[in-house]
Protein backbone atom coordinates (compact mmCIF):
# COMPACT_ATOMS: atom_id res chain seq x y z
CA UNK A 1 0.00 0.00 0.00
CA UNK A 2 3.02 2.21 0.00
CA UNK A 3 3.12 4.98 -2.79
CA UNK A 4 6.18 4.47 -5.14
CA UNK A 5 6.18 7.17 -7.56
CA UNK A 6 3.88 9.83 -9.18
CA UNK A 7 4.40 11.05 -12.62
CA UNK A 8 2.66 13.98 -14.09
CA UNK A 9 0.66 12.72 -17.06
CA UNK A 10 0.89 16.48 -18.53
CA UNK A 11 4.46 17.06 -17.74
CA UNK A 12 6.80 18.77 -20.62
CA UNK A 13 8.94 15.83 -22.10
CA UNK A 14 12.17 14.70 -19.80
CA UNK A 15 13.94 12.76 -22.57
CA UNK A 16 13.27 13.74 -26.06
CA UNK A 17 13.92 10.42 -28.50
CA UNK A 18 15.31 10.44 -32.08
CA UNK A 19 12.30 8.19 -33.32
CA UNK A 20 8.82 9.03 -31.92
CA UNK A 21 6.03 6.91 -31.66
CA UNK A 22 5.55 7.61 -35.49
CA UNK A 23 6.46 10.86 -36.89
CA UNK A 24 3.52 13.84 -37.42
CA UNK A 25 2.01 15.38 -40.76
CA UNK A 26 4.30 17.99 -39.82
CA UNK A 27 7.21 16.88 -38.31
CA UNK A 28 9.21 15.46 -41.25
CA UNK A 29 12.51 15.20 -39.29
CA UNK A 30 11.21 12.31 -37.41
CA UNK A 31 12.16 13.85 -34.02
CA UNK A 32 9.97 14.20 -31.25
CA UNK A 33 8.22 17.65 -30.99
CA UNK A 34 7.97 18.87 -27.25
CA UNK A 35 4.45 20.00 -26.08
CA UNK A 36 4.26 22.80 -23.42
CA UNK A 37 2.52 20.58 -20.54
CA UNK A 38 -0.42 23.00 -20.85
CA UNK A 39 -1.15 21.92 -24.21
CA UNK A 40 -1.48 18.12 -23.35
CA UNK A 41 -4.77 17.63 -21.76
CA UNK A 42 -5.21 14.73 -19.04
CA UNK A 43 -5.43 11.26 -20.23
CA UNK A 44 -8.64 8.91 -21.70
CA UNK A 45 -7.25 6.12 -21.50
CA UNK A 46 -4.07 4.31 -19.82
CA UNK A 47 -2.48 0.38 -20.43
CA UNK A 48 0.38 -0.56 -19.18
CA UNK A 49 3.09 -3.28 -20.21
CA UNK A 50 5.80 -4.09 -18.20
CA UNK A 51 7.19 -0.80 -17.19
CA UNK A 52 5.56 0.90 -20.08
CA UNK A 53 2.48 2.76 -20.33
CA UNK A 54 0.66 4.31 -22.96
CA UNK A 55 -1.74 7.21 -23.22
CA UNK A 56 -4.26 8.84 -25.47
CA UNK A 57 -6.06 12.13 -24.85
CA UNK A 58 -8.50 14.29 -26.08
CA UNK A 59 -6.56 16.30 -28.47
CA UNK A 60 -5.42 13.59 -30.24
CA UNK A 61 -2.35 12.98 -28.80
CA UNK A 62 -0.65 9.74 -27.84
CA UNK A 63 2.42 9.06 -25.41
CA UNK A 64 4.70 6.66 -24.19
CA UNK A 65 5.67 6.60 -20.63
CA UNK A 66 9.15 4.46 -19.03
CA UNK A 67 7.06 3.85 -15.14
CA UNK A 68 10.54 3.30 -13.74
CA UNK A 69 12.01 6.62 -14.98
CA UNK A 70 8.84 8.60 -14.40
CA UNK A 71 9.48 10.23 -17.94
CA UNK A 72 7.53 10.66 -20.97
CA UNK A 73 9.64 9.05 -23.75
CA UNK A 74 7.96 9.79 -27.26
CA UNK A 75 4.86 11.20 -28.64
CA UNK A 76 2.74 11.77 -31.19
CA UNK A 77 -0.32 13.25 -32.63
CA UNK A 78 -2.32 10.67 -35.38
CA UNK A 79 -5.96 10.65 -35.71
CA UNK A 80 -8.33 13.84 -36.06
CA UNK A 81 -10.21 14.57 -32.72
CA UNK A 82 -9.49 12.09 -29.13
CA UNK A 83 -8.00 8.95 -29.21
CA UNK A 84 -10.43 7.29 -27.18
CA UNK A 85 -8.23 3.90 -26.60
CA UNK A 86 -5.10 2.30 -26.93
CA UNK A 87 -3.39 -0.83 -26.50
CA UNK A 88 0.03 -2.46 -26.91
CA UNK A 89 -0.29 -5.25 -29.67
CA UNK A 90 2.39 -7.54 -28.03
CA UNK A 91 5.50 -5.40 -28.47
CA UNK A 92 5.92 -2.12 -26.51
CA UNK A 93 7.15 -0.41 -30.08
CA UNK A 94 3.66 -1.36 -31.60
CA UNK A 95 0.54 0.89 -30.29
CA UNK A 96 -3.31 0.13 -31.88
CA UNK A 97 -4.85 3.47 -31.22
CA UNK A 98 -8.41 4.52 -31.97
CA UNK A 99 -10.30 7.19 -32.26
CA UNK A 100 -13.78 9.21 -31.61
CA UNK A 101 -14.62 9.16 -35.22
CA UNK A 102 -14.53 5.86 -35.13
CA UNK A 103 -11.02 4.90 -36.92
CA UNK A 104 -8.93 2.30 -35.83
CA UNK A 105 -4.76 3.05 -36.70
CA UNK A 106 -1.24 1.18 -35.98
CA UNK A 107 1.28 2.93 -35.32
CA UNK A 108 5.32 1.25 -35.13
CA UNK A 109 7.68 3.58 -33.31
CA UNK A 110 10.77 1.87 -34.14
CA UNK A 111 10.06 2.49 -37.90
CA UNK A 112 7.51 5.80 -37.97
CA UNK A 113 4.88 3.68 -40.38
CA UNK A 114 1.45 3.93 -39.73
CA UNK A 115 -1.34 1.00 -40.73
CA UNK A 116 -5.15 2.26 -40.91
CA UNK A 117 -7.85 -0.13 -40.87
CA UNK A 118 -9.23 -0.39 -44.13
CA UNK A 119 -11.50 2.62 -45.34
CA UNK A 120 -15.06 1.37 -44.34
CA UNK A 121 -14.21 -1.03 -41.57
CA UNK A 122 -14.16 1.12 -38.92
CA UNK A 123 -16.89 1.73 -36.35
CA UNK A 124 -19.87 3.64 -37.18
CA UNK A 125 -19.60 5.98 -33.70
CA UNK A 126 -16.94 6.59 -31.15
CA UNK A 127 -14.74 3.47 -30.47
CA UNK A 128 -15.15 3.50 -26.36
CA UNK A 129 -12.97 0.24 -25.65
CA UNK A 130 -9.79 -1.83 -26.87
CA UNK A 131 -8.34 -5.08 -25.99
CA UNK A 132 -5.01 -7.08 -27.28
CA UNK A 133 -5.83 -10.83 -27.52
CA UNK A 134 -2.30 -11.98 -27.78
CA UNK A 135 -2.78 -15.71 -28.27
CA UNK A 136 -4.90 -15.19 -30.73
CA UNK A 137 -2.91 -12.28 -32.40
CA UNK A 138 -5.83 -9.68 -32.84
CA UNK A 139 -7.41 -7.13 -31.09
CA UNK A 140 -11.20 -5.98 -30.06
CA UNK A 141 -12.60 -2.79 -30.27
CA UNK A 142 -15.86 -1.79 -28.72
CA UNK A 143 -17.83 1.08 -29.45
CA UNK A 144 -20.89 3.31 -29.25
CA UNK A 145 -22.71 1.72 -32.32
CA UNK A 146 -23.71 -1.22 -29.71
CA UNK A 147 -21.00 -3.52 -31.85
CA UNK A 148 -17.80 -5.37 -31.24
CA UNK A 149 -15.29 -5.89 -33.95
CA UNK A 150 -12.42 -8.36 -33.85
CA UNK A 151 -8.76 -7.51 -36.50
CA UNK A 152 -6.18 -8.97 -37.20
CA UNK A 153 -3.29 -7.14 -34.84
CA UNK A 154 -0.84 -6.71 -38.00
CA UNK A 155 -2.67 -5.52 -40.43
CA UNK A 156 -6.05 -4.43 -39.17
CA UNK A 157 -8.24 -6.66 -41.58
CA UNK A 158 -11.59 -7.41 -39.77
CA UNK A 159 -12.25 -10.96 -38.83
CA UNK A 160 -15.74 -10.75 -38.00
CA UNK A 161 -18.70 -8.56 -36.28
CA UNK A 162 -20.13 -9.38 -32.86
CA UNK A 163 -24.18 -7.85 -32.53
CA UNK A 164 -26.27 -8.12 -29.95
CA UNK A 165 -25.86 -5.48 -27.32
CA UNK A 166 -28.69 -3.35 -27.24
CA UNK A 167 -27.12 0.12 -26.22
CA UNK A 168 -23.70 0.98 -26.81
CA UNK A 169 -20.73 -0.63 -25.56
CA UNK A 170 -18.65 0.63 -22.77
CA UNK A 171 -16.17 -2.43 -21.56
CA UNK A 172 -14.42 -4.95 -22.53
CA UNK A 173 -11.91 -8.02 -20.99
CA UNK A 174 -10.57 -10.92 -22.79
CA UNK A 175 -10.03 -14.06 -21.03
CA UNK A 176 -6.44 -15.00 -19.88
CA UNK A 177 -6.83 -18.07 -22.51
CA UNK A 178 -7.60 -15.88 -25.02
CA UNK A 179 -10.64 -17.81 -26.17
CA UNK A 180 -13.71 -15.84 -24.46
CA UNK A 181 -14.12 -12.62 -23.84
CA UNK A 182 -16.75 -10.53 -21.97
CA UNK A 183 -18.25 -6.69 -23.18
CA UNK A 184 -20.54 -4.38 -20.88
CA UNK A 185 -22.90 -1.68 -21.87
CA UNK A 186 -24.30 1.41 -20.70
CA UNK A 187 -27.70 -0.88 -19.97
CA UNK A 188 -26.21 -2.71 -17.38
CA UNK A 189 -26.06 -5.56 -19.57
CA UNK A 190 -22.78 -8.28 -19.33
CA UNK A 191 -22.57 -10.41 -22.56
CA UNK A 192 -20.05 -13.54 -22.81
CA UNK A 193 -18.39 -14.14 -26.35
CA UNK A 194 -16.08 -16.67 -27.70
CA UNK A 195 -13.33 -14.80 -29.62
CA UNK A 196 -13.56 -17.64 -32.23
CA UNK A 197 -17.35 -16.76 -33.63
CA UNK A 198 -20.00 -14.43 -33.16
CA UNK A 199 -22.09 -15.64 -30.98
CA UNK A 200 -22.51 -15.37 -27.57
CA UNK A 201 -22.76 -17.17 -24.88
CA UNK A 202 -24.21 -15.82 -22.37
CA UNK A 203 -26.05 -12.58 -20.97
CA UNK A 204 -26.06 -11.43 -17.49
CA UNK A 205 -28.26 -8.45 -16.48
CA UNK A 206 -25.48 -7.50 -13.92
CA UNK A 207 -26.17 -3.82 -12.92
CA UNK A 208 -28.54 -1.10 -12.87
CA UNK A 209 -26.41 1.55 -14.25
CA UNK A 210 -23.88 1.48 -17.05
CA UNK A 211 -20.98 -0.87 -17.10
CA UNK A 212 -17.83 1.07 -16.81
CA UNK A 213 -14.86 -1.95 -16.23
CA UNK A 214 -14.60 -5.76 -16.48
CA UNK A 215 -12.01 -8.16 -15.12
CA UNK A 216 -11.66 -11.55 -15.71
CA UNK A 217 -9.15 -13.92 -13.11
CA UNK A 218 -6.81 -14.94 -14.51
CA UNK A 219 -6.70 -19.24 -12.84
CA UNK A 220 -10.34 -19.12 -12.26
CA UNK A 221 -13.59 -18.92 -14.11
CA UNK A 222 -14.49 -15.47 -12.06
CA UNK A 223 -15.56 -12.33 -13.75
CA UNK A 224 -15.52 -8.97 -12.27
CA UNK A 225 -17.69 -6.43 -13.27
CA UNK A 226 -17.82 -2.68 -11.91
CA UNK A 227 -20.24 0.16 -13.18
CA UNK A 228 -21.73 3.60 -13.02
CA UNK A 229 -23.25 3.20 -9.66
CA UNK A 230 -20.05 2.01 -7.90
CA UNK A 231 -21.22 -1.28 -7.28
CA UNK A 232 -18.59 -4.31 -8.24
CA UNK A 233 -20.02 -7.95 -8.53
CA UNK A 234 -18.20 -11.38 -9.07
CA UNK A 235 -19.75 -14.07 -11.37
CA UNK A 236 -19.34 -17.32 -12.24
CA UNK A 237 -18.37 -17.51 -15.53
CA UNK A 238 -19.55 -20.99 -16.07
CA UNK A 239 -23.22 -20.98 -14.58
CA UNK A 240 -23.47 -17.35 -15.17
CA UNK A 241 -24.31 -16.99 -11.58
CA UNK A 242 -23.63 -13.75 -9.40
CA UNK A 243 -21.14 -14.72 -6.61
CA UNK A 244 -20.67 -11.81 -4.47
CA UNK A 245 -21.12 -8.05 -4.44
CA UNK A 246 -18.01 -6.08 -3.65
CA UNK A 247 -18.17 -3.30 -0.95
CA UNK A 248 -16.95 -0.89 -2.72
CA UNK A 249 -18.71 2.03 -1.69
CA UNK A 250 -17.01 4.75 -4.35
CA UNK A 251 -17.91 6.91 -6.71
CA UNK A 252 -18.21 5.42 -10.41
CA UNK A 253 -15.93 2.24 -10.88
CA UNK A 254 -13.33 3.29 -13.68
CA UNK A 255 -10.83 0.31 -13.64
CA UNK A 256 -10.88 -3.37 -11.84
CA UNK A 257 -7.89 -5.82 -11.95
CA UNK A 258 -6.90 -8.97 -9.94
CA UNK A 259 -3.98 -10.36 -8.98
CA UNK A 260 -1.54 -13.03 -10.57
CA UNK A 261 -2.91 -15.35 -8.30
CA UNK A 262 -6.54 -14.35 -8.40
CA UNK A 263 -6.71 -14.39 -4.50
CA UNK A 264 -7.23 -9.82 -4.27
CA UNK A 265 -9.71 -7.71 -6.50
CA UNK A 266 -8.43 -4.13 -7.05
CA UNK A 267 -10.78 -1.24 -7.93
CA UNK A 268 -10.21 1.96 -9.05
CA UNK A 269 -12.52 4.90 -8.70
CA UNK A 270 -13.98 8.89 -9.46
CA UNK A 271 -13.60 9.64 -6.01
CA UNK A 272 -9.62 8.79 -6.47
CA UNK A 273 -9.64 6.09 -4.23
CA UNK A 274 -7.91 2.56 -4.72
CA UNK A 275 -8.93 -0.22 -3.04
CA UNK A 276 -7.89 -3.83 -2.49
CA UNK A 277 -10.35 -7.25 -1.24
CA UNK A 278 -9.29 -10.61 -0.23
CA UNK A 279 -11.70 -12.74 -2.98
CA UNK A 280 -11.69 -15.73 -0.52
CA UNK A 281 -13.46 -13.54 2.27
CA UNK A 282 -15.99 -11.99 -0.04
CA UNK A 283 -17.21 -15.09 -1.22
CA UNK A 284 -17.38 -16.82 2.37
CA UNK A 285 -19.36 -13.37 3.27
CA UNK A 286 -21.66 -13.70 0.74
CA UNK A 287 -22.82 -17.37 1.30
CA UNK A 288 -23.01 -15.98 5.29
CA UNK A 289 -20.92 -18.46 6.30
Amino acid sequence: GALVRTIALTAPLVLAPAAPIAPGASNATGTASVAPAANMPPPISAVVQGTMLITSHSDGTVALWDLEKGERIASTRRLDGSVTAVAFTGDTDRVAVAGGDGKLMLLDRKTGSTTPASSGDGHRETITAMVYVGERNGLLTASNDKTIRSWNADSLSRRRTHVGHKEAVSALDVSPDGRSFASGADDGQVRLWSTLSSSVRKSLKAHESKVTALAHAPNSDTLASGAADGTVKLWDLKSGREIAVVPVKAGVVRALLFTSDSRRLIAASDDGSVKSWDIAGIRVAARGE
